[in-house]
């Protein structure tokens, strides 16, 4: 009888399976620049604390047809497994382009014109441009007519979930092309050492969201600074609350000279808020995340 017992509580208190590397997004990939094709990297990002043991597993490349180009193994742990932790895969010219060093060294496969880069198998898989493989999990590869633009790495939102600042499962639809955006390259590895890139002001921002009937949104971004670089020409997301999560496919406005923007939306009662990406315009500053207060509406 207590044998029996104990042998329950152990089953009852063990972890589970997926407390050590399942709980991983791909957060960025890179092809290179003009001038430095060979520069690619593929970053990986916790959203929970120990996803640390990935040892054995995989980050594995396909080309646009969906053919795999390349498969790189973890031969070890990381040490660090805090919640949103990063893991660095990338090339050595990466690593002197960037002056960062990878957790796990790739070779340049990184088609730019089209492919697709699962993390161990099928825990996250993302495709871009041309790709024609299998969609499983990827949906619309993102930015289909032109691929990944030289210089620009494909970055994954963080305006899905319920943390604005945080990776979180809300921000995975599994459709690339509503998941990521174009940005500044920002390699990291799993020590969080941050890029060699300059000092970059931060600049603060804040949008407002009103709702017209039937139904409009529009509103204005503004900086404390009045820096323009945050308020011009910048892309604000309206979303709407459905399921316990913020859906990405509202509708997307740019703003005017002036920050002031102005959009559609499909008519539907419930909340929506507005919100902004961080995104760095140039090599001096860097625009933060902002959400407006989330505004209801009552008519459909």
């Amino acid at each position: 009888m207590a044998i029996g017992m104990t042998g329950a509580i152990l089953v009852t208190s063990a972890p589970p399976a997926q407390a050590v590397f399942h709980l991983m997004k791909v957060r960025e990939v890179f092809a290179g620049t003009a001038e430095q094709p060979a520069a690619q990297f593929v970053e990986l990002q916790m959203y929970s604390s120990g996803q640390s043991v990935v040892t054995g597993h995989d980050v594995t490349v396909f080309d646009a047809a969906g053919e795999e180009v390349g498969s790189f193994t973890f031969t070890q742990p990381v040490e660090n497994s805090a919640d949103n932790a990063y893991i660095l895969v990338a090339t050595s010219e990466a690593e002197a382009t960037f002056g960062v060093t990878a957790d796990l060294t790739m070779t340049p496969v990184i088609a730019a014109a089209g492919g697709k880069v699962c993390f161990a198998t099928d825990v996250d898989c993302v495709s871009w441009g041309n790709y024609s493989g299998d969609k499983e999990g990827t949906g619309t590869p993102f930015n289909g007519t032109t691929g990944l633009v030289p210089g620009q790495s494909m970055e994954r939102r963080l305006s899905g979930g319920d943390e604005a600042d945080n990776l979180d499962t809300g921000d995975d639809t599994d459709d690339s092309a509503a998941d990521f955006h174009s940005a500044s390259p920002s390699p990291t590895s799993n020590s969080g050492a941050e890029p060699a890139e300059g000092d970059r002001a931060e600049h603060a921002r804040s949008v407002t969201l009103t709702l017209k009937r039937h139904l409009t949104a529009k509103g204005r971004v503004t900086t404390a600074d009045g820096t323009s670089a945050c308020i011009s020409n910048v892309e604000v997301a309206i979303q709407y609350r459905t399921k316990g999560k913020w859906d990405l496919s509202q509708a997307r406005a740019t703003t005017d000279e002036n920050g002031n923007y102005k959009v559609k939306v499909q008519d539907r009662r419930g909340r929506y808020r507005a919100l902004l990406a961080q995104e760095e315009p140039n090599e001096s500053d860097r625009c933060l995340q902002a959400a407006s207060p989330i505004k209801r509406h009552r008519h459909s």
